[in-house]
């Protein structure tokens, strides 16, 4: 995880502080990534650019999180206000294996809806 100069705004009446960072893997930036803190199970989502807005306590004690992109293994990172915007890259492309008879029955559902739709029609 590298990290270069970034932004944090502090919200200290709640103890909270707002941390903004990127999402890339090595073919570029990951928008729909999900963000979870472990701890408190917060969650956001990084927008069309990769970055993704997290609430963090201002004291600055790290704080344990898992990266999630469909398509890739889950990422453990930790996160705190005193790294401001992190660059979280992605590494690990994950094959997502459906069974055969997973994709036949998929198709089966489907293949009736569209029987049963077309059977209206007449």
């Amino acid at each position: 995880m590298g990290y270069e100069s970034g932004s944090t705004s502090r919200s200290d009446a709640a103890g909270l502080s707002l941390l903004r960072g990127h999402i890339t893997s090595p073919v570029g930036i990951l928008p729909g990534a999900i963000v979870e803190l472990t701890t408190t199970k917060q969650r956001c989502v990084s927008n069309a650019a990769g970055e993704f807005s997290i609430l963090l306590p201002a004291d600055g004690t790290p704080q344990e999180a898992t990266v999630s992109f469909a398509g890739f293994a889950d990422e453990m990172v930790i996160l705190s206000i005193e790294a401001p915007d992190p660059v979280i890259e992605i590494k690990k492309p994950q094959t997502i294996k459906v069974r055969r008879e997973q994709r036949l029955e998929s198709y089966l559902k489907t293949a009736r809806r569209q029987s049963k739709k077309e059977l209206r029609n007449v």
